[in-house]
């Protein structure tokens, strides 16, 4: 090997020596063991977080788009629903209409200028 190389590594080595010897006061490991404890703490509120924001998947029904009517038993469900915060997830559809595929560029769109009827 050439000479300069092996200088540089074992400076290389030398530095990551006295990095290390430092690394092992008590006042560094004090510090360690602190974010460790606040980083144990995140992670428990996040979890607690993540259980209060019930995410229900609703892909849709046909009862959905009737929600505008008076009756008791519709307006209580909303007032539960508000109450746990829950999030829905409404079901894509593409542009033309269709619930079969979610995307124009799909081979049974109608509006995909690929489709062989679509081409002039």
């Amino acid at each position: 090997m050439i000479p300069a190389i092996v200088e540089s590594l074992q400076n290389e080595v030398v530095k990551r020596m006295k990095d290390l010897e430092k690394a092992k006061t008590d006042k560094v490991k004090k510090s360690r063991i602190q974010m460790k404890v606040a980083r144990n703490e995140d992670q428990l509120e996040r979890k607690k977080w993540v259980k209060q924001q019930a995410l229900q998947h609703s892909y849709g029904s046909e009862d959905d788009d009737d929600d505008n009517s008076d009756d008791e038993d519709a307006n209580k469900r909303i007032a539960i629903e508000v109450a746990k915060q829950i999030t829905k997830v409404k079901e894509r559809k593409c542009r033309c209409g269709s619930k079969e595929q979610k995307r124009t560029s799909h081979s049974a769109c109608p509006i995909n200028l690929k489709n062989e009827k679509n081409k002039k």
